[in-house]
């Protein structure tokens, strides 16, 4: 199949020599010109299209080339009239192919100085016939690997174009060093004397071990509250304390709605008064009756039934009244909240605490539960006062993980505080941090890293 060439850009204008001669001074003025506007390049880009494009203006020409070089490769970093360099296209390959070739013949050629030298316009056997078989090579400096200009026509070249094509070459490469990012200083031996014991010390403090931690939402709680709860279904009528008031026994907390159970304490009363007559009537017949005297064991159990449902009924109105079974501090949350609120048997209505007694509930997430042992050392930093952290030891901790108030899991932990100068307040929030077992200290750098590695990928 035959190879489809790229499009090369011809223009036999730009390469016709003109029979006037151009005055010294244009030409002068417009190498000048060129200078400035090189100079005034912003980046590479800019300049190696100004270079091939903008040159032509100088000296007619078919094409120009920007070409780099490492050792004997060379790469074609811009063409003129092409916006983009393919160096994978047949021309490009050829073109460089032929300049790797002079590069190797070290008896033909030498990039580090300018010359011209014919092209063989006709590659191989295809039709391709480049029309431009005049060219020259401007370096861009004596060194060799710097690279170059290389400038093509289809009519030889004149001797007095040959400096202005050197001090094109020239501009450019001193341009194009310049715009050139900065290469890194060799390293000397004491360059490298520092950067390994710097290394060597970074092992070392890999290698050091420190305890794993683990920040947990902390809250101050009491210790073995009494806990005040419904004991029967009802509705709340009044609370008659005051959360944060210290109470003592047998004080009066609250009371249930006790309408249905007084009503059911007086028709028990009733009931048993009427349980009691007959008994007394069925005794006294019992003398002279025979049959009274079969019914008298029934109706003393009848009597004994009603007693009982009275003492229920009593008892039931009793626990509408809420005491309290201990000294200490009551706590819960307002008591506008309880007015005339339902509530379940069971149902947790307030607490009452010894507020000298406290205890540090934590929170930890699920992913760090590693330091949750039972005597892990725990420093606590309160919200409203985070410079005095508070000692604690960890005393417990669940072993199924529960729903907070955000949604996540989270293994729910305690600790008691040790060394308190002053017992903090109950219900005092902060951060507290669990200390767990030691490990290298890389390895506490990268267990969360490995811990999302092994969860995606499984290893």
């Amino acid at each position: 199949m035959p190879t489809t060439e790229p499009k090369i850009v011809i223009d036999n204008k730009s390469d016709t020599p003109t029979n006037a001669s151009e005055p010294a001074d244009t030409l002068l003025h417009k190498l000048i010109a060129f200078e400035g506007e090189a100079m005034q390049a912003t980046d590479r880009q800019v300049l190696k299209h100004m270079a091939v494009n903008k040159s032509r203006l100088l000296i007619p020409m078919g094409h120009g080339f920007l070409c780099t070089r490492h050792d004997h490769k060379f790469t074609i970093e811009a063409i003129s009239n092409q916006a983009v360099v393919n160096n994978q296209a047949p021309f490009i390959q050829w073109l460089r192919h032929i300049l790797k070739s002079m590069s190797r013949s070290k008896s033909k050629s030498d990039f580090s100085k300018p010359f011209a030298f014919p092209l063989k316009t006709r590659r191989g056997t295809d039709d391709f016939d480049y029309p431009y078989a005049y060219a020259y090579w401007a370096p861009f400096s004596p060194r060799p690997q710097d690279g170059g200009m290389l400038f093509t026509r289809s009519t030889p070249w004149d001797d007095s174009e040959f400096p202005v094509l050197d001090r094109i070459g020239q501009i450019i490469g001193v341009n194009w060093t310049a715009l050139a990012k900065a290469r890194r200083k060799p390293a000397t031996a004491r360059r490298k004397a520092i950067v390994s014991g710097l290394a060597l010390l970074a092992l070392i403090g890999l290698a050091i071990p420190v305890p794993v931690t683990t920040m947990a939402q902390a809250e101050i709680t009491a210790k073995d509250p009494f806990i005040v709860t419904a004991p029967m279904d009802g509705v709340i009528d009044e609370i008659h304390v005051k959360p944060g008031i210290m109470v003592r026994k047998g004080t009066l907390l609250a009371t249930l709605n006790d309408t249905t159970y007084r009503n059911e304490y007086t028709l028990s009363g009733e009931e048993a008064a009427v349980a009691a007559a007959r008994y007394r009537q069925i005794s006294l017949s019992a003398f002279i009756d025979n049959d009274a005297k079969r019914d008298l064991a029934v109706v003393q159990a009848e009597q004994q039934l009603a007693g009982a449902r009275q003492d229920y009924a009593a008892e039931r109105l009793a626990k509408t009244q809420l005491v309290a079974e201990r000294d200490g501090l009551v706590i819960y949350s307002d008591e506008k909240d309880w007015g005339g609120r339902p509530v379940a048997i069971g149902e947790k209505i307030m607490q009452i605490a010894d507020p000298e007694r406290v205890l540090l509930r934590l929170s930890t997430p699920i992913a760090d539960s590693v330091t949750l042992r039972r005597g892990a050392r725990v420093r606590m930093f309160l919200d409203a006062d985070p410079l005095k952290p508070l000692e604690a030891e960890l005393v417990r901790a669940n072993y199924y993980a529960t729903p907070e108030a955000g949604g996540q899991l989270a293994y729910i932990a305690q600790a008691d505080f040790t060394n308190l100068d002053t017992v903090p307040r109950i219900g005092g929030r902060g951060v507290a941090k669990i200390y767990g077992p030691k490990a290298p200290f890389g390895l506490w750098l990268a267990r969360k890293p490995i811990t999302a590695l092994r969860q995606r990928i499984g290893f």
